[in-house]
């Protein structure tokens, strides 16, 4: 019961945390039978609570022993499936890390049917591609069904995640499901060799995982896909409606590899114009590019503003102190990137059910209204913290639409247009590059 709870708020926060959550490939997803769920690890504990609130059955975690603290920690995490293990600097100097204990755990929990997650990056960076695989994952899963026999039916499940922006509330996030991989197949391979055996396995997990993220080999090349992203992006979709953001991060990654290689010249001329071009966008906060700003768009958008005013002061005023709290301490807690949309969410999770009961007991001792009032105004604390951000994203994109008048502005709008004729030049070499 508890563990239900908890999973249906955590998803709530999740899908608060992230305008769109797309997941694909639910029926690659075995219906029965143990699981270990592999996964890239980009955003720290986002990570897990994306992907275990998506399946339906309990997902257990490997942790670091570092966590389990005192009793009650324990008991917590315990209660929650998480496996302690033993890094190089939980133990003390000239200790050996051993984890037997926590392979025998991974074993009976999977002997169970029971689905595990294993990052086998083992760390959280926030960078567009693969790090190193390490063999745990290999060695958990030949393990297991070397004490069945092989008869047990493990399935390594491997899965994608893609964030366009991952501490960035109000982004879009991607998980997409691969194909299992049955360990049976590896069999003759860890009998003859259990070495030989988990290294070829790693390289399979290595591979499939590779299908379903974003790999890109240097840090100057993610740069440029950083860019390329917040100037192009926009005019790609119209381009191509039904392209969804993975799918469109995927080609222009291989896009940038193709040119960089094929027209080497051609490619630091672009790239330069496009980190201009991106740097006067992050610089001016821009949210909206048009090319011809519509008249009938900017009144709509001002009547929208006008009348949803009285909501969004409303909104605001209520939802202000649990919506900056979090990201006050976020900022108070760490200077790792990596960390802040886990820190949001968490934080998030308990205070804003804590300022709602908070808020309604005083509003309804504090006042005589009738209780349909009351209600009322329980049910608009949420509903009007939702409408508060949609205001603020309206106003930014009409803020942005009206500097068009400004000549700086016209000026920047004109050169951005230029080159997106030549990343379309650009990008028609590209497709019919075969």
């Amino acid at each position: 019961m508890i563990y239900e709870t908890t999973k249906c708020a955590v998803a709530f926060a999740v899908k608060r945390f992230y305008q769109t959550l797309e997941v694909k490939g639910y029926d690659n997803v075995p219906q029965s039978g143990p699981i270990i769920l592999v996964s890239n690890h980009p955003n720290t504990l986002m990570d897990p609570y994306i992907i275990a609130t998506q399946f339906k059955r309990r997902v257990g975690f490997l942790g670091n022993a570092s966590i389990f603290i005192n009793p009650i920690a324990k008991r917590i995490l315990t209660y929650f499936n998480v496996i302690p293990v033993y890094r190089k600097q939980d133990v003390k100097d000239g200790q050996k890390t051993d984890n037997s204990s926590a392979f025998s755990a991974c074993y009976k929990y999977l002997e169970n049917n029971n689905a595990l997650l294993i990052f086998p990056e083992g760390t959280s960076v926030k960078e567009y591609r693969l790090r190193k695989i390490k063999t745990g994952t290999a060695r958990i899963a030949l393990g297991t069904e070397k004490q069945n026999n092989f008869n047990l039916g493990v399935k390594i499940l491997p899965v994608g995640l893609y964030y366009n922006n991952p501490t960035q509330f109000g982004s879009k996030a991607f998980m997409q499901i691969g194909k299992p991989i049955d360990i049976k197949q590896f069999k003759e391979y860890y009998l003859k060799d259990e070495i030989e055996g988990v290294q070829s396995l790693t390289k399979v997990i290595r591979k499939s995982l590779t299908e379903l993220t974003i790999n890109i080999n240097n840090k100057e090349d993610e740069q440029v896909f950083i860019d390329l992203k917040q100037v192009y992006k926009s005019h790609l979709k119209e381009l191509n409606k039904e392209l969804k953001d993975f799918e469109m991060a995927k080609e222009m990654t291989n896009a940038i590899i193709y040119f960089k290689t094929s027209f080497p010249e051609r490619y630091k001329s672009l790239k330069s114009r496009i980190h201009f071009c991106a740097e006067y966008i992050k610089d001016h906060k821009l949210r909206i590019l048009e090319e011809k700003p519509k008249k009938r768009h900017s009144f709509v958008s001002i009547s929208k503003l006008l009348i949803g005013l009285p909501l969004f002061v409303f909104g605001w005023l209520q939802n202000a102190f649990p919506f900056y709290v979090p990201d006050w301490l976020s900022r108070k807690l760490t200077n790792e990137i990596e960390y802040k949309a886990s820190i949001l969410v968490s934080i998030g999770l308990l205070l804003f059910p804590t300022w709602y009961f908070l808020s309604s007991y005083l509003f309804i001792q504090t006042t005589s209204f009738h209780w349909s009032i009351n209600l009322a105004y329980i049910a608009l604390l949420p509903l009007s913290g939702v409408f508060a951000i949609k205001y603020s994203n309206v106003f930014k994109k009409l803020k942005t639409a009206f500097r068009s008048n400004n000549t700086n502005f016209a000026e920047f709008k004109e050169s951005r247009k230029e080159l997106i004729t030549e990343l379309d030049k650009a990008r028609e070499i590209y497709l019919n590059r075969l």
